[in-house]
């Protein structure tokens, strides 16, 4: 919809921070120069090494208030998001991450969606590898919706597609009410990863409205840590798949357990899990039923893991 720029409801720009290489200035370019600008920034500071606060303070205009805070020990991504959802005198929160680009009319796509009625709004993005290869995560447009949680974790954990009725959920492509990221609690501090699959789970339970833009308007450079990929995600799924798994049912849960130990051997070699986790899936029957209904899938997985280190 189109609405008069005076109308557009106030937001604070919401930025963790850990460690941020150059690129992170080119964020918070992005930031500053959005179609509609952020009433306020917050910047919170996981204990990096070295970072640069007189160079942030003059890349962030009078007009806009900055608000910067440093965790005395590093806490990770989501203590830090919450700290900075706290300072927040907005009604609206839109996240940004530290190494991505966000195109000049995001905020105002999330905006639009928040007067039409959604509390949580999500954007298309476009991930790009170290060596030029992307891939354009694409939402279909819903707004405003009600997400069934049944259907949202059969989509992240399960992995069944519904194409017409939930998008993508990863926190750099993230806005919302501050009311309803504080009903929830925010974002659940025990998850390093997949932090933003949980927190869109617990949203859908209290039944807070949805909505997903068809637009690309989030940049997101793919960077290699030591904190994430591998055997950390497969680590997580299985905290997601404890905490959330009620609601696969039992054929469903044993299935995406299967699944993740499989990922588990893939990721780190037969060495990645005990010898008595390899007995047993060497007996359950879900490894057989993954290994069948899931290998084209995993042949898409690993030519996709192929071209993020070809040169």
């Amino acid at each position: 919809m189109s609405i008069q720029q005076s109308n557009y409801p106030r937001y604070s720009a919401v930025v963790a921070t850990y460690n941020p290489s150059d690129y992170f200035f080119t964020t918070l370019e992005s930031i500053v120069n959005q179609s509609v600008p952020p009433s306020e920034i917050i910047i919170v500071d996981d204990k990096s090494e070295k970072i640069d606060l007189a160079s942030i303070e003059n890349s962030v205009p009078k007009s806009i208030t900055l608000i910067v805070k440093s965790n005395k020990e590093n806490m990770g991504a989501s203590y830090s998001r919450n700290l900075g959802s706290s300072l927040a005198t907005t009604d609206f929160l839109v996240f940004f991450d530290d190494d991505d680009y966000s195109l000049i009319d995001r905020a105002k796509i999330h905006l639009e969606a928040f007067v039409d009625g959604s509390l949580v709004s999500y954007v298309s993005s476009r991930k790009t590898y170290p060596n030029g290869y992307s891939v354009e995560h694409l939402n279909p447009d819903i707004n405003p919706y009600l997400v069934t949680p049944q259907l949202l974790v059969r989509k992240l954990l399960f992995g069944k597609s519904y194409p017409n009725l939930i998008g993508d959920i990863p926190s750099a492509t993230l806005a919302m009410a501050k009311s309803a990221f504080s009903a929830v609690g925010g974002f659940d501090v025990k998850l390093r990863r997949l932090e933003d699959a949980d927190l869109a789970i617990r949203l859908s339970l209290q039944k807070f409205t949805f909505s997903w833009s068809s637009k690309v308007a989030v940049e997101r450079n793919a960077t290699a840590r030591a904190d994430k990929g591998g055997l950390i995600e497969t680590t997580h799924e299985f905290l997601l798949l404890e905490k959330h798994g009620w609601l696969l049912g039992w054929w469903r849960r044993n299935f995406v357990s299967s699944l993740i130990s499989l990922r588990a051997i893939y990721f780190g070699g037969v060495k990645s899990v005990s010898i008595i986790a390899l007995l047993k899936m060497l007996f359950n029957p879900f490894t057989y039923f993954v290994i069948l209904f899931r290998f084209s899938r995993f042949k898409k997985r690993m030519h996709h893991d192929e071209l993020q280190v070809s040169q």
